[in-house]
């Protein structure tokens, strides 16, 4: 977040408060109910009398950018986040970097959105021509990959359709179809290995999806894996074949298959 950001929240306000007079500004100051927000900015009315904005509600004006609360910054991604759309609408019209991210969690506003599975929110950010589709947060997890771990298959399936990078990786060298099988949401795994995925990937600790499907007895994603040509040989780094992890873990129609394979 830039300097610039910082200061647009009073420009904004400007743009507004510069066709009211006096006593509309007041009034609708006055209108405003979100007294936990204690932002004190200074507004200029047309007749260049000033007043104090003290609370600003992104619901009631549209008004919004960056707010001191308790310490930390609301951002777009927070707003994204919310499902609050006309907050978001208007921080994009006023100039607000779409990719800009939360400074606790490294979040964009469509990481935001997507982990908390707002889909007109989505629709929106996507239409931002300056989106950057695959920007990952403090994870290195992209939109997507939330998507998925989340469960969202609507989302999945509009990112998708958008371009995003489906053989993106995680800080644990985990890609999306990791993340769908560890959650167990197999409608987005079918659709990530139809997709294109790389199913052969290896993460940080040695396994593939085919080991995080065995284990989990997943047998048709197991029968779609192998047919999709998944190496049925990688051994983790605990010395795990995706056949050795379907017997411990009593998953007797996936070790039939891997045995007859």
């Amino acid at each position: 977040m830039s300097t610039q950001d910082l200061f647009l929240i009073p420009t904004v306000l400007e743009e507004i408060c510069s066709n009211l007079t006096f006593e509309e500004a007041i009034n609708l100051r006055n209108s405003l109910n979100l007294s936990n927000l204690q932002c004190r900015v200074p507004i200029h009315d047309k007749s260049n009398q000033i007043f104090y904005l003290d609370n600003i509600n992104s619901k009631t004006i549209s008004v919004y950018l960056l707010i001191k609360q308790h310490g930390s910054i609301i951002s777009l991604a927070i707003f994204a986040g919310r499902g609050d759309l006309e907050a978001v609408k208007v921080l994009l019209k006023a100039g607000v970097d779409i990719n800009s991210q939360d400074i606790y969690s490294g979040n964009t506003a469509l990481n935001s959105a997507a982990w908390n599975g707002q889909v007109e929110i989505i629709k929106i950010l996507l239409e931002d021509p300056n989106l950057d589709i695959d920007f990952a947060n403090n994870r290195q997890r992209t939109a997507l990959m939330t998507a998925v771990g989340r469960g969202h298959l609507e989302i999945v399936k509009i990112l998708l359709a958008a371009g995003a990078n489906v053989n993106a990786l995680d800080y644990h060298g985990s890609n999306s179809l990791m993340m769908a099988l560890e959650g167990s949401h197999t409608k987005i795994a079918e659709i990530l290995i139809k997709s294109g995925i790389n199913i052969n990937a290896i993460d940080n600790f040695g396994q593939t999806a085919l080991l995080f499907a065995a284990q989990n007895g997943e047998l048709e994603i197991v029968k779609m894996l192998l047919d999709a040509g998944a190496n049925i040989d990688v051994v983790d780094q605990q010395g795990n074949t995706a056949l050795s992890l379907a017997r411990k873990y009593k998953r007797t129609n996936v070790v039939e298959l891997l045995e007859n394979y």
